[in-house]
C-alpha cells in the first residue's frame, strides 16, 4: 500500500474541506449583510421586504441559500422597486443595486423625456465632448457638479426646478452617490455597482428613493399638463 499517496490524498481532501468551509461561511456572512441592509432600507421607507424563501426548502444543509430579497410597493403614490440585478460582461457577472420608479402609464404621450443625470468627474469630462451636450440650467452651483443630458430641453428645464436642484446637491454631497439617475419613457432608474451591504449604502438608497419618487411625481404633473394642452 502506498502510504505516501494516501497521505497526499488526505492532505488534499482536508485542504479542500477547509476552503469549502470558509467559502460557505464567507458567503453566508455576505448574504446576512445583504439581508440586514435590505430590511433596514425597507424599514426606513416604511415598506416590507419581499423574497428570501429557501431555493431548496427540502435540503436542510442548503436552506441558507435563498431567493433574492427585494422591495416592491407603493410609496407616496408611486410604484417603487429596489432590487439587485446581474449583468454579464464577457465571462463575468457583475452585480448592481437598483432603484426603479414607474411613471404613470396613462400620461405617457409624445414627449421624449429620456435623460441622464450624473456628477461630473474626470471621466465624464472626457465624455462631455462626445455625443449630446449637457443642458445648462442656469444654476451655477448645480451646473458645476452635474451633467444633465436630455432629449427634450424644455421638459428637462421644467423638471429641474430650484427644489430639485437643491435636493440633488444635498444628496450627492451627504451620501457620496456613485451612480447615474436615468429617466426613461416609462420609468426613472438608478443603479450602483455592487450589492447593498453597509449602513452608508442604506442611507444613500433611502435618500435616492425619496428623490426619484419626487422626480416621478413632477414628471407625471408635466405630462398631465401636456395632455390637457393636447401636446
Amino acid at each position: 500500500m502506498d502510504y505516501t499517496l494516501i497521505a497526499q490524498f488526505a492532505l488534499f481532501a482536508t485542504f479542500s474541506a477547509v476552503i469549502l468551509f470558509f467559502s460557505i461561511r464567507s458567503t453566508r456572512k455576505a448574504v446576512g449583510n445583504q439581508k440586514n441592509a435590505m430590511q433596514n432600507l425597507a424599514a426606513a421607507l416604511g415598506l416590507q421586504v419581499k423574497g428570501g424563501e429557501p431555493v431548496l426548502p427540502n435540503a436542510s444543509f442548503l436552506r441558507w441559500i435563498r431567493k433574492p430579497l427585494y422591495i416592491s410597493d407603493k410609496y407616496d403614490g408611486k410604484q417603487l422597486h429596489i432590487y439587485h440585478v446581474q449583468k454579464s460582461t464577457g465571462k463575468n457577472n457583475i452585480s448592481y443595486a437598483t432603484i426603479e420608479v414607474k411613471l404613470d402609464a396613462k400620461l405617457i404621450g409624445k414627449s421624449d423625456l429620456r435623460m441622464s443625470i450624473s456628477a461630473i468627474g474626470w471621466m465624464s469630462k472626457i465624455s462631455l465632448g462626445l455625443g449630446r451636450k449637457p443642458i445648462v440650467t442656469g444654476d451655477e452651483a448645480f451646473d458645476k457638479i452635474f451633467a444633465v443630458k436630455a432629449h427634450d430641453e424644455n421638459l428637462a428645464q421644467a423638471l429641474f426646478m430650484p427644489e430639485i436642484r437643491a435636493e440633488f446637491i444635498r444628496v450627492w454631497d451627504v451620501h457620496d452617490v456613485k451612480g447615474t439617475i436615468k429617466v426613461g419613457h416609462a420609468e426613472i432608474g438608478y443603479e450602483e455597482l455592487g450589492r447593498l451591504r453597509t449602513d452608508a449604502q442604506v442611507r444613500r438608497f433611502h435618500a435616492l428613493s425619496l428623490l426619484i419618487v419626487k422626480m416621478a411625481r413632477i414628471i407625471d404633473t408635466i405630462r398631465s399638463m401636456e395632455k390637457e394642452e393636447g401636446r
